[in-house]
């Protein structure tokens, strides 16, 4: 006869390995993902440069559906620095995982993915010296950033990208259901899903990862200063990713 204590012993081994190696896939495409998005920036000029976000997309999305140690894993693996390309894959992660919170079907959790990862697109047309200022930006610098969406928004149409979602959050993830957002100021129900959703990620991993100016904020802090804000976020879909926050560490 079998040890009953010996099958419960392996069966805890295997399951460490089995999350060890989910955990050694998921870096790789973490890092993969990230490089990619780091050389779109730098030098997006055909639609071919789109063909590996699409593809990290469904793997993200892939990792994120299929297994739930996954979601564990990216989100205890996201790059705590931040940088224009790891700022985007960390908005992606976030996205994804809350759209499947939100019952998104696989296409729609794709192309959330893809609007996540190129939200900051503009940025790649905004002078680094305004983009990685150590310090607070004055007037005339801010509103210079404050064109990156509709920049990004310009270069996805001129890349061929045509799904409204994904462009709407693209040039929205910075409107405020308030109407003082930017660009184009929206209000209340002319405010997408899609930049509803990556706002709030958009702002979470803003507030959670180092700047060069400030250290990262705990994820109760971040919360508390969200939910004082509720007025520019959707207080809605807030809730509901503050609970899947919660229930993933």
């Amino acid at each position: 006869m079998i040890n009953s204590e010996f099958v419960k012993h392996l069966s805890r081994d295997e399951q460490h390995v089995k999350n060890d190696h989910i955990i050694e896939l998921t870096k790789i495409l973490y890092c993969k993902t990230a490089d990619n998005i780091k050389n779109v920036f730098s030098s997006i000029t055909t639609i071919d440069s789109l063909d590996f976000i699409d593809e990290n997309a469904k793997e993200m999305v892939d990792f994120i559906t299929n297994d739930r140690c996954t979601i564990e894993s990216l989100s205890n693996i996201l790059e705590h620095d931040y940088y224009t390309h790891t700022h985007s894959i960390n908005v992606a992660v976030y996205a994804i995982f809350f759209g499947q919170i939100l019952k998104l079907d696989k296409e729609e959790l794709e192309y959330l993915g893809i609007s996540a990862i190129l939200h900051d697109l503009g940025k790649s047309k905004i002078t680094l010296d305004i983009i990685n200022k150590n310090g607070k930006l004055n007037e005339e610098e801010f509103a210079t950033i404050k064109e990156h969406p509709r920049l990004g928004y310009e270069i996805a149409k001129s890349l061929g990208i045509k799904n409204e979602k994904v462009l709407s959050g693209i040039k929205h993830h910075h409107e405020r259901l308030d109407g003082k957002g930017y660009p184009d100021n929206l209000i209340n129900d002319e405010l997408k899903f899609f930049p509803r959703i990556i706002a709030i990620c958009d702002v979470f991993d803003a507030l959670t990862t180092k700047r060069s100016y400030k250290e990262p904020m705990s994820t109760y802090d971040a919360f508390k200063l969200m939910k004082e804000d509720s007025l520019h976020l959707d207080a809605v879909l807030l809730r509901k990713f503050m609970q899947m926050m919660v229930h993933t560490k």
